[in-house]
């Protein structure tokens, strides 16, 4: 910025401002939404492999999947040694 304030003065302020005017499009255009979604599908968005048999969280919502908890908690006692004092 400073040199091309020093070789061009105040244009640099509209080159700078359309700069920014084409980076905000382009965030508007291609940036990825992963508001409300699980580390799971996000992974599945940008590596296009899902690596979990998790269910997503917009199916358990409408009722198309379950989830066992008990399996889950289960699951996780045997991996998760429990450190007693």
């Amino acid at each position: 910025m400073p040199i091309g304030l020093n070789n061009i003065g105040w244009k640099m302020y509209f080159i700078n401002g359309s700069w920014d005017i084409i980076v905000v499009v382009l965030i508007a255009v291609y940036w990825v939404e992963t508001k409300g979604k699980t580390l799971e599908e996000i992974d599945a968005i940008f590596e296009g492999v899902k690596h979990s048999d998790i269910p997503d969280v917009e199916q358990i919502r409408t009722g198309q999947a379950t989830i066992d908890v008990g399996a889950i908690e289960q699951q996780l006692q045997a991996e998760i040694p429990i450190i007693k004092s």
